[in-house]
């Protein structure tokens, strides 16, 4: 019972309908490929047939019909050669470009998810089905199932020609190919099962290793450099036992499944030689059953060693599908924004937001900013400062209540992704990528070198930018090292600013900086970007001095605060 259902799943047509959908623009080249290992396998056939009447006509005396068919044979060779010159160029060509194709598509997909769903995946596994799992996938639709379609018909054709030669022989070679099937089935579901937890355990080893990268200062500092390779190490061990049993589990399959070639291959062998010492076929023929036999069982053998490929395939399939299946980022901007609107303000009513039924963390928030104010919020760790940020970014969504942008029209547009690109974002992580610093501005055609001089300016980068051999063109590695910590949280001050959106989010975006910067920071904000409506998250005191309101958090309640002076 628990095996039929291991095939029921299997043969589910769901999976390699969508296994299909992943061919959409490919198909004509698939085809192509397809057709050109067909050829192939059925090349193979018509040299078996062709050795034999050239054997027969030279045993015959029959010297020039010998020579004609070794011409042929010959010909027959450099036509294998050819079609496996273009099978090979094709099928790497096709497959590169799938690949890069899927892994975009992918990409795409998880840069559109939820943030709050997406962001629970760690990066290692991300990566692991990027990479890993897309290649699978393609690999199973460029390589195992048209070689899987040719070996069957090189099968079907080779077993005709077998059974017009001796339908005995033929016979005993076909009942063992149920046998071999089946085998490889119930294998290919239990290494399927076993890939599955392969991927995944790939996955928390990169994660932990790419973690271990990126902190590999505080694993220095608190010399726990021992302990960290252990627990690596420790993930390679659990990885390795998987790969030890699916590697198990191949062995004792390649093992039945040999033993079953071997012994058809025996069986025609013998019996072969039987006729052939009762004068019943030539010499020719009997070289033709060797090399048929060998047509028939070689494609046995090797869509036994292909099911268990394709049925792993499958569940980087379900992996990649996994992600794809996950809810979109969605929008409620149902207009388009007209040059004269004016921004009235930020509103947001009563909001309310719980991770889970047990933590709520804030509740029946109410504010409203007006356009061009200054709001300082603070509160201590852990209060929900930058869970409300990440609310008015629409990186999660709401309990209760609503927040939406009001214009001078009436228009409300509630906030959603598409509202993002009315605000400009620096965060207390001050991320940086590897590139030039100008490159890390995330700069678009529409911004001119004078924006670009302006923000750079009021972020207080010109002085140390100056310094640099390249100056805004220098190169700066993973996560900002070349640049100081303080350098970098300006860097990300000036990118948020050289967009100038309507609303600027600083979310503990000085901590890295000396009083002194800091002060001038503040300074050159007020006066470069006077109409900007700033919204401060703050331990510190300095930009709570610019604030036209602040407020608190306490008791997961937004409550106004006592003047900073």
């Amino acid at each position: 019972m628990q095996t039929l259902e291991k095939l029921k799943k299997l043969i589910d047509i769901n999976i390699y309908r969508i296994l299909y959908q992943y061919t959409n623009g490919y198909r004509s080249k698939i085809m192509l490929i397809t057709s050109l290992s067909i050829l192939q396998a059925l090349l193979n056939v018509l040299i078996a047939f062709i050795t034999k009447m050239m054997i027969d006509y030279a045993i015959d005396g029959n010297y020039i019909a010998a020579l004609r068919s070794g011409i042929f044979f010959a010909l027959l060779l450099i036509i294998d050669l050819s079609l496996y010159s273009l099978l090979s160029h094709n099928s790497v060509k096709l497959e590169n470009t799938m690949i890069n194709d899927l892994q975009l598509k992918v990409l795409t997909k998880i840069y559109h998810k939820k943030w709050a769903t997406i962001s629970q995946y760690n990066t290692g596994d991300l990566l692991t089905r990027l990479y890993e799992d897309v290649r699978h996938v393609i690999q199973s639709i460029t390589t195992i199932i048209p070689t899987m379609i040719a070996l069957f018909l090189q099968f079907v054709a080779a077993f005709a020609m077998l059974a017009y030669f001796d339908w005995l022989l033929a016979m005993l070679t076909f009942l063992i190919t149920p046998f071999t099937v089946l085998i490889s089935l119930i294998i290919g579901r239990k290494l399927r099962d076993i890939q599955y937890k392969i991927q995944n355990a790939d996955g928390i080893q990169r994660s932990k290793i790419n973690e271990s990268l990126q902190n590999l200062i505080l694993l220095k500092t608190f010399n726990f450099l021992h302990e960290n390779l252990f627990q690596i190490s420790t993930l390679q061990n659990n990885r390795f036992k998987l790969i030890k049993h699916k590697n198990m589990t191949s062995i004792k399959a390649n093992v039945i499944l040999e033993s079953g070639y071997n012994v058809g291959f025996f069986f025609a062998l013998t019996l072969g030689a039987y006729r052939l010492a009762q004068s019943a076929i030539s010499f020719g023929t009997f070289t033709a059953f060797l090399q048929l036999v060998g047509e028939i069982q070689g494609p046995i053998h090797e869509m036994t060693r292909s099911i268990p490929r394709l049925i792993s395939s499958l569940s980087s399939l379900e992996r990649i599908e996994e992600i794809i299946a996950l809810p979109d980022e969605t929008s409620q901007n149902h207009y388009t924004i007209n040059e004269n609107e004016t921004i009235n303000g930020l509103h947001i009513h009563n909001l309310s937001f719980a991770y889970d039924e047990n933590t709520r963390v804030l509740d029946k928030v109410n504010l409203s900013i007006i356009s061009g104010h200054r709001i300082g919020i603070i509160g201590p760790s852990g209060s929900g400062k930058t869970t409300l940020i990440h609310l008015i970014l629409s990186l999660i969504e709401p309990s209760d209540g609503s927040l939406f942008i009001s214009f001078d029209s009436g228009k409300k547009l509630p906030l959603t992704f598409a509202s993002r690109n009315f605000f400009s974002y620096v965060s207390q992580a001050n991320p940086l990528f590897s590139g030039s610093l100008r490159e890390n501005l995330f700069l678009n055609e529409t911004i001119t070198p004078d924006q670009i001089q302006t923000a750079l300016t009021a972020a207080c980068c010109d002085e140390f930018i100056r310094q640099l051999d390249n100056g805004i063109d220098s190169i700066i590695h993973e996560r900002g090292v070349g640049i100081s910590q303080g350098q970098a949280q300006r860097i990300n001050i000036a990118r948020a600013l050289v967009h100038n959106k309507p609303f600027l989010i600083l979310d503990e975006a000085t901590s890295s900086l000396d009083r002194e910067t800091e002060r001038q920071l503040i300074r050159n904000i007020t006066h470069y970007y006077p109409n900007t409506t700033l919204i401060a998250i703050t331990h510190g005191t300095q930009l709570l001095t610019i604030c036209d309101e602040i407020y608190e958090i306490k008791e997961k309640q937004l409550v106004p605060a006592k003047a900073y002076e």
